[in-house]
């Protein structure tokens, strides 16, 4: 039941965020006609300034979820309603305190912007953000108990199809109205829409939810979760500080239109971080299961194969964008939207260190070790703050990417495994480091010999771009066959391929 779980939750989250992704990109090429360039600097500036006040929220959401797993996999009905209605009266207090903090927030803005707007209303597209934000916690509690009952397929399936709707009708509004401020107002609406209509699917399969009345958590229980959510919430300002600053950064000491030519890179990157991180949210409520009922030499089989997973596509997907990167913003929306290659290096390289944290993320957080590493985060941040503001003066953009490069080398790069191989795992950390360090060493030569083949193609139309991508694969997929044959995870998964085709033949 639990693969059987894990392969829809995988199958659903892909294929539906695959769609969302591409329409995503129809949107900004509509976006960028239509719109000036400063609104997609405005959209970025905003969402980190939100992303900060999403510290009200202090990590409670992951601290509750990993309390669950273990009562649903005893099916203890009375102790899951005990925690989500705790969970209910958290985020009801969350979402307020970020209506009413965001709006203080308001007489400052003009502060973050150096060379000024010439936006009209930008204040009221803030105050429209920040109500975006916060109605999106009064509902979204019920989804969490979907998630950790390991069927998060039902929640994609949700949240992709009001997606999908969200953006073919703002892409109507735009492309006819030009309007900035309808689009706004549409995320708003369909915002609400996806947390009423998953709320009312969560009350459907767990009645218990609509109950006024029910058990009380414990002291214990409250002690944990309390231990537990200070512990995130220095994970949260660790994670804030350094992906939620960027754009505040450049827009104070570089310039708004600066941000929004990052925030067209970003848009990929995010793309494919969701796509890639939906593998793992699909691992995640079947890795809580498998630490509360599996012996630890089975969880520790389990991390290798995922790493292994997790370096195989973040590799592929390192490789193909420092290859691509830059030719598929020239084919999609123009040169003059275009980064130096050094800077796409550099965006590339912190894509691969946060991408190859994911398989230890999801063990931390499946095993509830918050707690150990907590003041991890606040010197990853601190260091991160400090070391892009005095690179952004000296070096400008590159900057802002080697502050957060250099502060998670520092900190989350070695901290972390430490963390789960000596209090999850119990296992020795050298064999993380050395296949570390091999699936590196594999990725970087992969990149090094596809941007040369890459750069033997000339022309930036769309045939010479399908012929790159597919040098991409091909070098990529070479290398990491060829390459990986020595790793013993490898042989773990083959072993499982062929036990899945005999047992396949044998129902035949």
């Amino acid at each position: 039941m639990r693969k059987k779980y894990v392969v829809l939750n995988l199958l659903t989250a892909w294929g539906g965020q695959a769609v969302i992704v591409i329409f995503n990109f129809i949107l900004r090429m509509l976006f960028v006609k239509y719109l000036s360039i400063e609104y997609l600097g405005m959209n970025g500036l905003f969402s980190n300034i939100l992303s900060l006040l999403s510290l009200a929220e202090m990590g409670i959401g992951a601290a509750i979820i990993y309390s669950l797993y273990e009562p649903l996999a005893k099916n203890e009905v009375t102790v899951v309603q005990a925690f989500m209605n705790f969970y209910k009266k958290a985020y009801w207090i969350i979402g307020s305190v970020i209506l009413l903090a965001g709006s203080a927030f308001i007489p400052f803005l003009d502060w973050f912007i150096i060379d000024g707007t010439q936006i009209q209303g930008f204040k009221i597209i803030y105050f429209l953000f920040v109500l975006d934000t916060s109605i999106s916690y009064f509902f979204s509690y019920k989804a969490s108990l979907i998630i950790a009952n390991q069927k998060s397929f039902i929640v994609s399936i949700y949240a992709n199809s009001v997606k999908l709707v969200k953006i073919i009708v703002s892409m109507i509004v735009i492309s006819i109205w030009q309007n900035y401020f309808g689009y706004l107002i549409l995320q708003m609406a369909f915002t609400l829409l996806e947390n009423v209509l998953i709320s009312y699917k969560a009350d459907k399969m767990y009645p218990f939810l609509k109950e006024k009345r029910g058990k009380a958590l414990s002291v214990e229980q409250k002690a944990q979760i309390k231990k537990n959510t200070m512990a995130m919430l220095f994970h949260r300002i660790g994670n804030i500080v350094v992906n939620g600053t960027d754009n505040l950064i450049l827009s104070k000491f570089v310039s708004m239109v600066s941000v929004g030519l990052l925030s067209n890179y970003n848009m990929v990157l995010n793309g494919l971080h969701t796509l890639m991180g939906q593998v793992f949210v699909a691992f995640t409520a079947g890795v809580g299961n498998y630490v509360v009922t599996e012996e630890k030499n089975q969880q520790r089989q389990l991390f290798w194969q995922m790493f292994f997973l997790n370096f195989w596509l973040y590799g592929t997907c390192s490789v193909g964008l420092f290859c691509l990167f830059n030719p598929f913003i020239v084919l999609w929306i123009g040169e003059e939207y275009t980064f130096s290659k050094s800077i796409v290096f550099l965006m590339v390289l912190n894509f691969f260190l946060t991408g190859m944290r994911k398989t230890v993320l999801t063990f931390r957080d499946a095993m509830g070790l918050f707690w150990h590493d907590r003041y991890k985060a606040f010197i990853e941040a601190v260091l991160n703050l400090l070391i892009s503001l005095l690179l952004v003066k000296r070096i400008g953009i590159a900057g802002v990417f080697l502050g957060t490069i250099i502060s998670t080398v520092i900190t989350c790069f070695w901290i972390e495994p430490y963390i789960l191989f000596r209090y999850g795992l119990k296992e020795k950390i050298r064999r993380y480091f050395k296949y570390y360090g091999y699936y590196f060493v594999l990725t970087v030569a992969a990149g090094m010999i596809g941007d040369y083949l890459c750069n033997c193609i000339e022309g930036n139309d769309i045939k010479s771009f399908v012929g790159k991508v597919l040098i991409c694969i091909i070098v990529c997929q070479l290398f990491f066959l060829i390459g990986c044959v020595p790793v013993k995870s490898t042989d773990i998964i083959v072993e499982k391929i062929k036990q899945g085709i005999k047992t396949r033949n044998k129902r035949k």
